[in-house]
C-alpha cells in the first residue's frame, strides 16, 4: 500500500496541475481536490459501516493534532503549483528528500506519537544518498 500511495502522487500532481488550468489557481484546485476526497472517504465509512466518531472526544483532543488536514492542504497546493515547473521526477524527488529528513528527524526525537529511533549512521548515510539524488534528477 505504501508503494502504491507513492506511485499515485506523480499521477495525483499532474492530474492536479490541470484542475488548476481549468479551476483558475492552485488554492482551487486543491479546494476541488479535497472535496472530491472528502466524498469519497465519507461514502467508503458509510458503506462498510463504520461507527462515527464521537464529537465529543473530537473536541476534548488537543488542538495540534487537528493540523494533519492543514498539512495535508500545504502538500497538496504545492504539489500543484510545483510540478509544472520542475516536473514530476525532481518535484517528487525533492519531496522524497524532505520527507525523508523530517522522518528521521521525527523518529529520533519520537515526535507527533511516533516510538522514538535514533538516527544511526545508516540512515544519515541513506538520507545523504537521498539528497545526492535528489541533487542529480534536479541536475538533469
Amino acid at each position: 500500500m505504501a508503494l502504491a500511495a507513492g506511485a499515485v502522487l506523480p499521477l495525483q500532481a499532474g492530474l492536479n496541475s490541470q484542475l488548476a488550468l481549468s479551476a483558475g489557481n492552485a488554492l482551487w484546485a486543491s479546494c476541488i481536490s479535497f472535496a472530491i476526497g472528502l466524498l469519497l472517504l465519507i461514502l467508503v465509512c458509510v458503506v462498510v459501516r463504520l461507527p462515527r466518531p464521537i464529537w465529543g472526544d473530537l473536541a476534548s483532543m488537543p488542538l495540534w493534532l487537528w493540523s494533519g488536514g492543514i498539512l495535508g492542504a500545504f502538500f497538496v497546493t504545492a504539489m500543484v503549483t510545483l510540478s509544472p515547473r520542475l516536473g514530476a521526477a525532481t518535484m517528487l524527488a525533492m519531496v522524497l528528500v524532505g520527507q525523508m529528513t523530517a522522518a528521521a528527524l521525527i523518529d529520533h526525537f519520537g515526535l507527533a506519537g511516533f516510538t522514538p529511533h535514533s538516527l544511526s549512521v545508516g540512515r544519515a548515510v541513506g538520507i545523504a544518498l537521498l539528497i545526492v539524488g535528489g541533487i542529480v534528477v534536479r541536475l538533469n
